[in-house]
């Protein structure tokens, strides 16, 4: 189809117009575009207003935060943060009920609007401080032509979605393809009861019975994740598969994970970032005594948390498997580090240097290019692990270590540890945590200076023993300025300065915690 004019450009193509309103889209460039005449701002709309951000407040309530109707057509992602609920200051004393409604969440005023949005692909929503009615949430997943949906850190309205959710059926429930449901570990206080996880238990048993064929992308909290109803269903399609939240002191799992996912025959990523509150004790995905075949034969990467040496599951791993996670959740010194602010408590029992390389020994899969790892580590137990991996997993390219040693042991030497790592040939960029004394976040903002001093020196010593491959060494301290901030210092490694004795470590920029790529504005002086 031709866009239809006299000048040269209208004679194009719409399909090459199209690409290249999305080139100029992705280079920022699109809105200037359509600002110079009524005909671009026609042509680019569909690219223009294709995703959009909506923030509810309490000042700005969602009706007038929204995008005005004319631009709906145009939309197919959006995104709905509601950082401060208008009707959150006026609760009723009986939780849930509202005494106005001037949520656009509440009063179903998003849910009516999504339906007037006839390319609305992708919906993604962020709560602050109650879920969807269901009778809402009914109506979204109901569009014939939504494909994702995301929500956090809850989902089910209270008076509804507990009361009535048994009661209703999903009717002509849209074919989705992604459907993730997550909260932060640390979301998970002790107002979250076993109430609340009931029913939101039950609304997700609804929707995964309606959209289990479909779903290719699945992420739930463990407090709520229906795993025998998962155990039941065929997932045919499903490939990635994130499980993560707090495994409570009272809560035990249904069954064990491995019977439990495994009617997902295509799935390739598998993340089980499940956190332990006191009184629990780390389980094996693959129980031993368990008798059942492998289900995963396509996994290309998994995280385990708190992984057990016993686990069946490690020497059944595939041997192209490429990613590989051997951690914490969160992560202990994270955990150490904002105690003095959180609630919730997480335990961690110590995994050994031993522990881990006995799991990496059973491991088939010494093509990883990728590989994590968090540990106690002896006196003089580590220089075995490390010294296996670097013989036995030639391919790796990211290395991530979290290194803790315990009461009375020295921390390891960083020489050791770069001349240890050195005969990784691909290796290029390290991940490093060595729980220096400097570390401790109140230390590290007295005495700031002497603490990047010391970081300087580490980053050198690896760059001076580490392989010629090694390009970026990334180290977790904690943020100079700001409590409950934390960053992975990113330092360049220089091989080729004429002027230099030898390879040295040069300070670029700082990664937030959590980010797993530079933004062109997270650089920074240091």
């Amino acid at each position: 189809m031709m866009l239809g004019g006299t000048a040269p450009i209208q004679r194009l193509n719409y399909d090459v117009f199209f690409q290249l309103a999305e080139r100029l889209y992705a280079q920022g460039a699109l809105k200037d575009l359509s600002n110079t005449c009524r005909t671009f701002r026609q042509w680019s709309m569909p690219v223009l207003f294709q995703v959009c951000w909506v923030r509810q407040t309490i000042e700005s309530p969602m009706e007038r935060k929204f995008p005005p109707p004319s631009i709906w057509p145009y939309i197919r992602s959006i995104t709905v943060h509601d950082i401060l609920c208008p009707d959150s200051h006026r609760y009723n004393p009986i939780p849930g009920v509202m005494l106005v409604r001037r949520c656009g969440i509440v009063n179903g005023f998003i849910s009516r609007a999504f339906r007037r949005m006839p390319e609305l692909h992708a919906v993604h929503l962020i709560l602050s401080h109650h879920g969807i009615p269901w009778l809402a949430l009914q109506l979204i997943l109901a569009l014939p032509q939504l494909r994702e949906f995301s929500c956090t850190p809850q989902i089910s309205y209270t008076p509804e979605g507990s009361a009535r959710v048994r009661k209703l059926v999903m009717d002509s429930p849209a074919p989705l393809t992604s459907f993730q449901f997550t909260r932060d570990i640390y979301a998970i206080s002790h107002l979250f009861d076993r109430l609340q996880s009931r029913a939101e238990e039950r609304l997700l048993d609804l929707i995964l019975r309606s959209a289990h064929t479909s779903l290719t992308i699945l992420a739930l909290p463990i407090e709520s994740a229906p795993l025998r109803t998962i155990g039941s269903l065929d997932f045919p399609r499903l490939r990635e598969l994130t499980l993560k939240g707090l495994s409570g002191p009272s809560q035990e799992l249904q069954c064990d994970l491995v019977s439990a996912l495994g009617r997902m025959p295509e799935l390739r990523v598998l993340e089980l970032d499940i956190a332990l509150s006191p009184r629990r004790t780390p389980q094996p995905i693959w129980p031993p005594g368990v008798i059942t075949t492998y289900p995963w034969p396509h996994l290309q990467r998994l995280c385990v948390s708190f992984p057990h040496a016993n686990d069946q599951l490690y020497p059944h791993l595939p041997g192209d498997l490429t990613h590989l996670a051997l951690r914490y959740s969160p992560h202990q010194i994270i955990h150490k580090w904002e105690a003095p602010w959180r609630e919730t408590e997480c335990v961690f029992p110590p995994s050994s240097a031993d522990d881990i390389l006995r799991i990496l020994q059973e491991c088939k899969a010494t093509g990883l290019v990728e590989l994590e790892v968090e540990y106690h580590q002896g006196e003089d137990d580590d220089d075995t692990l490390l010294r296996y991996i670097a013989t036995s997993f030639p391919e790796l390219e990211t290395l991530r270590l979290f290194l803790y040693h315990r009461d009375g042991a020295i921390a390891s030497d960083v020489n050791g540890i770069g001349k240890l790592l050195n005969p990784l040939q691909r290796l290029r960029t390290l991940w490093l945590y060595m729980d220096f004394p400097l570390q401790n976040p109140a230390h590290f903002r007295r005495n700031d200076h002497a603490s990047l001093h010391r970081f300087q020196e580490t980053a050198d010593a690896l760059a001076r023993t580490l392989g010629s491959s090694v390009t970026v060494v990334k180290m977790l301290r904690p943020q100079k300025y700001f409590e409950r901030e934390y960053e992975w210092g990113v330092y360049e490694v220089v091989r080729d300065d004429a002027e230099s004795a030898g390879p040295y470590a040069r300070y670029s920029y700082f990664l937030t915690h959590g980010e797993e790529e530079p933004e062109d504005d997270d650089a920074n002086d240091e």
